[in-house]
Parts: structure tokens; C-alpha cells; sequence
């Protein structure tokens, strides 16, 4: 009884000073963040991932594109610490390299999808009725359609066009 008592009280005291304090929306998605230990760790693999790819081809002794005639396929050593490609490349610098263009992409991607979501919804709120509906129907028609599909159907519209197109997607 006197446990129950104590975290009864406990749980009033705590109420109390939520009220008194309140919270933020930030606050609260902060909270929220730390008790999620999976995304606390990806979160801390992207940043160190991300300063990987900033610092190691300024901490490396060779440049992504020297070729080492000495070390051809090398394993892993103190001079290549991933070790070198067939034509004596240092895959530490190569890696660091890509994952900046890797980092670039996603990034890039991402403000796209912003940008354009962003007008796009700022347009069905501005003039609301039935472009909003208009607007919305459209949305549902991309969600309908599958994306690999859609893909597919994109290559063979511009077969023989363009090759970035077929990067891209």
C-alpha cells in the first residue's frame, strides 16, 4: 500500500511540473528521439558516415584516381588501408569519393521531393476547391501506380534517348 501511495504521489508531482513547464512540439519530438535507440544509432552512423566521406580524402596519402604501380591488388596494409583496386587505386580514397556522390544524390533527391511537394501543396491550399480535389486525384494516381512500373513505362517512352535518364530511375 505504502509503494502504491509513493508512486501515486510520484506520478502527481510529475503532472504537475508538465503543466507547470509544458512542452514544445520540439521538445517532445526530441524525447521521443532519444528513447528510440534505432534511430539514435542510425542517426549516428549517417554522421559519421557523412564526416567519413568530408575528411578521409584530406587524410588520406592518395588521391582517388593516383594509381599505384607498386601496389596492384593489394590487401589491406598500413600504406592502403582498404587495400587497391587491379590498376593500384586506394579503395580507402575511392569509397570516401563515392560515398560523397552517394551523399550528393540523396541529398539533391530529397530537396527536389521538398521543393516540389512543398509548391504543390502550397497551390491546392492557395486556391483550395476544386483544384485542391483536382490536385488530390492526381496525388492518388502516382500512389496508384506502381513504381517500377511507372519506371519501365518512362525507358521505353525515351528508348535510345538519354542515358542519365536510365540512372535515374
Amino acid at each position: 500500500m505504502i509503494v502504491k501511495k509513493e508512486k501515486t504521489e510520484a506520478l502527481a508531482d510529475a503532472a504537475e511540473r508538465a503543466q507547470m513547464q509544458g512542452s514544445s512540439l520540439w521538445d517532445d519530438a526530441w524525447r521521443r528521439f532519444r528513447k528510440n535507440r534505432a534511430a539514435v544509432y542510425s542517426v549516428t552512423i549517417l554522421v559519421l558516415i557523412t564526416l567519413f566521406v568530408i575528411f578521409a580524402p584530406m587524410l588520406t596519402h592518395y588521391a582517388y584516381d593516383f594509381n599505384d604501380w607498386d601496389a596492384l591488388s593489394a590487401p589491406p596494409s598500413a600504406r592502403h588501408f582498404l587495400g587497391t583496386d587491379s590498376l593500384g587505386r586506394d579503395l580507402l580514397s575511392r569509397a570516401a569519393i563515392g560515398g560523397r556522390i552517394s551523399l550528393l544524390v540523396g541529398l539533391s533527391g530529397a530537396l527536389v521531393a521538398v521543393v516540389i511537394g512543398t509548391l504543390y501543396g502550397a497551390l491546392a491550399g492557395f486556391f483550395g476547391g476544386w483544384a485542391d480535389t483536382l490536385l488530390a486525384r492526381i496525388t492518388d494516381v502516382f500512389f496508384a501506380v506502381p513504381f517500377v512500373l511507372a519506371a519501365i513505362v518512362v525507358m521505353q517512352m525515351f528508348k535510345g534517348r538519354s542515358s542519365i535518364l536510365t540512372v535515374v530511375l
